[in-house]
């Protein structure tokens, strides 16, 4: 009935709302709790790297699996995920376009 209606699993849905809120941590919109979170590699890195001039963030290391469920790591792997092209999008609309024509144009 989902495919039916055209409507998005419900996973696919927490992916394309976390990648929404990591482009407002990167592009300072979100409030700085979440923003706190998010460390890009380019931040970190003194050399010039193929990873430091993409807006690629920094995945903290796990001790325990809970954590895996949290916004700072889960938000890190899909935002890294993301091709360069729709992660540059110039603002929140038309990051959302790029995204949806990204990942649902075959479904």
């Amino acid at each position: 009935m989902v495919k039916q209606l055209g409507w998005q699993p419900l996973a696919d849905r927490r992916k394309f709302h976390t990648a929404c809120l990591m482009y407002k941590c990167i592009n300072g919109i979100a409030p700085s709790y979440l923003s706190d979170q998010v460390t890009l590699v380019s931040d970190v890195n003194i050399r010039n790297t193929r990873s430091s001039k993409s807006l690629d963030v920094i995945v903290p290391t796990v001790n325990k699996t809970i954590f895996k469920r949290s916004f700072a790591y889960q938000g890190a792997i899909i935002w890294n995920q993301i091709p360069n092209s729709v992660r540059t999008a110039e603002d929140l609309p038309s990051f959302k376009s790029k995204y949806k024509q990204f990942y649902f144009r075959d479904r």
